[in-house]
């Protein structure tokens, strides 16, 4: 699962983790482990287990526009 840190205070130290999490970076972590943070709303918020979503592919135009038409 992948979570936030909306503390409003910024950068936390989270022993559970055994690393600082900046303020706005996302962490994945166990269920367990979200259960745990996520009791705390006011600094962290759950954002699933899904990955986001990739832009589609667009295709560049092969030809040159010719703007003298």
């Amino acid at each position: 699962m992948r979570i936030r840190n909306i503390n409003p205070l910024g950068a936390v130290d989270v022993p559970l983790l055994g690393r600082i999490v900046e303020a706005g970076d996302l962490v994945e972590v166990t269920d367990e482990q979200a259960e745990l943070l996520l009791d705390q709303p006011t600094n962290w918020e759950a954002l699933g287990t899904e990955e986001p979503e990739e832009a589609p592919d667009i295709e560049a135009p092969t030809d040159p526009i010719d703007s003298e038409e």
